[in-house]
């Protein structure tokens, strides 16, 4: 009689490698929902599934607020730049259909960050 512990599924699927790109895996290692590839050129890829079945439309990152703003289904998420953790105290925006950053703000403080959210017909705000 035979076992089958385990099922073999691709972790990461659509990814293509050129021939410039020799990727080796080492390593894998999960935790919750988080995946982490250790290579062979000494690089740690973190994948994280965030449940919403639909595709991820705009990423944007904050690095002095260690933010990354996620557009996904119409959804503006904020999460933790280093662990990918949603950020609780930010409310999920929902209708939203685009965002852009001032890359190139009038003061010096990095913490202040200016925005614009649009939906298809509106802008939802702006700051």
């Amino acid at each position: 009689m035979t076992v089958k512990a385990f099922d073999l599924v691709p972790a990461v699927e659509r990814v293509s490698w050129t021939d410039k790109v020799k990727t080796v895996v080492e390593c894998l290692e999960s935790c919750g929902k988080n995946l982490y590839v250790g290579t062979q050129e000494c690089f740690v890829i973190h994948y994280k599934y965030l449940e919403i079945k639909k595709p991820i439309t705009l990423l944007k990152a904050l690095s002095a607020l260690n933010r990354i703003l996620v557009l996904c289904d119409g959804n503006l998420i904020v999460l933790n730049m280093f662990d990918l953790e949603v950020i609780p105290s930010m409310t999920k925006l929902k209708g939203v259909s685009c965002f852009c950053l001032n890359e190139n703000p009038e003061t010096n403080n990095p913490l202040v960050w200016k925005y614009a959210l649009l939906d298809e017909n509106n802008c939802l705000y702006a700051m």
